[in-house]
């Protein structure tokens, strides 16, 4: 018989204990496997679907981030227009600079 606590004989966790510490990993599971997307990415995913054939692209640097509707061409006249899209802090503000570009 438990203690009038909650507590288990011998000073162990409840069956109630353990139920809440399950909620609680389960849950911070849910955060890391489903992260809220910031909005500006889910508007900048939208349009590419809705206009650009489903296509996004994201790419990282060591000096920040960058955003482009459709499929950039890798070859040297590619690079050369990627380049000229400035570099963001974060990847909101990249979607963000993309829509902003988009809207211009």
């Amino acid at each position: 018989m438990g203690s009038p606590n909650g507590a288990a004989p011998g000073g162990g966790q409840s069956p109630r204990d353990h139920e809440a510490a399950d909620a609680e990993d389960r849950q911070r599971t849910t955060q890391l496997a489903c992260p809220s997307i910031p909005w500006e990415v889910a508007v900048a995913e939208r349009l590419a679907r809705e206009c650009y054939d489903g296509h996004l692209t994201i790419l990282r640097f060591t000096t920040g981030w960058k955003a482009v509707f459709g499929t950039p061409d890798m070859s040297r006249g590619g690079r050369s227009h990627l380049s000229m899209v400035d570099t963001a802090p974060s990847l909101e503000a990249a979607c963000l600079d993309l829509l902003l570009r988009e809207a211009s």
